[in-house]
């Protein structure tokens, strides 16, 4: 009996620390439905991470993304598709598979096709041949 309260003392700890350590990141993340703000995420230079919360290979990446936001000076920005409010901006880019990255160049956009890491998107950021 004092093995399983031990246990689930030990689970309860575990699920709250990983509740709270979520509850810090910064990434900027488009799920408010002011059209305003969409005007402000394509524009020209910036990278667009569309993700859903329902695709494993989103969560997989997910740090990943996170990380490529937090380091790419308010350009790199994660559009999450699962909000209706990013309806808009994912029909303007013909988003149909997750996770989908995007570099808006002027009026039209430069799909990505490389790795999943931060240190990659990064790259793809900074290459003015994008």
């Amino acid at each position: 009996m004092k093995s399983k309260i031990t246990l689930l003392l030990f689970i309860g700890i575990i699920l709250i620390i990983c509740f709270y350590r979520n509850q810090g990141s910064s990434f900027t993340e488009m799920t408010t439905p002011s059209g305003s703000q969409y005007d402000n995420a394509d524009s020209d230079g910036n990278v667009l991470i569309f993700y859903a919360n329902w695709c494993g290979h989103c969560n997989s990446a997910k740090p990943e993304f996170i990380k490529a936001t937090e380091q790419g000076d308010g350009k790199v920005i994660m559009v999450n598709v699962d909000d209706e409010s990013a309806k808009s901006i994912r029909e303007k880019y013909e988003v149909k598979g997750f996770p989908t990255i995007l570099k808006v160049s002027g009026n039209t956009y430069v799909k990505y096709e490389g790795g999943r890491v931060s240190t990659d998107i990064l790259s793809f950021l900074n290459n003015s041949e994008n």
